[in-house]
């Protein structure tokens, strides 16, 4: 981050590594084209750098551009809203299988401990 950050400003920064994902998406969706599960776990991979240098571009640039008495109320919403939206991909939903008869694994049931206390999984 460092070098890049230093020879591009923070915000083209942010834009030049929207090519890996772009990049990541392309290999992902073509993989089953492809029928190559090597291409899957690269884009995977690319996305997953992707995402931790966006994790590191955008609180700096949001406390580079927001005013000063405000930057430390603004880094800490931004990582609120990922937490959020972290709990919310996470949460359970009876279109997951949490609800469904059978006596299996629930794929949305990975996300609530308590969900997974109650339930005859662990018994």
């Amino acid at each position: 981050m460092g070098c890049q950050d230093l020879k591009f400003s923070r915000r083209n920064s942010m834009l030049m590594v929207n090519v890996l994902v772009v990049v990541s998406g392309c290999l992902m969706g073509f993989c089953k084209m492809a029928k190559s599960v090597e291409m899957l776990i690269l884009g995977r991979l690319i996305t997953g750098i992707f995402c931790g240098l966006c994790t590191g571009f955008v609180p700096m640039y949001i406390g580079e551009v927001s005013p000063t008495n405000l930057q430390g109320a603004f880094g800490a919403l931004h990582q609120l809203g990922i937490v959020v939206g972290i709990l919310v991909a996470q949460s359970p939903r009876p279109e997951a299988g949490l609800l469904r008869k059978s006596r299996g694994p629930s794929k949305g049931a990975l996300g609530s401990p308590g969900v997974l206390a109650r339930s005859r999984l662990w018994s």
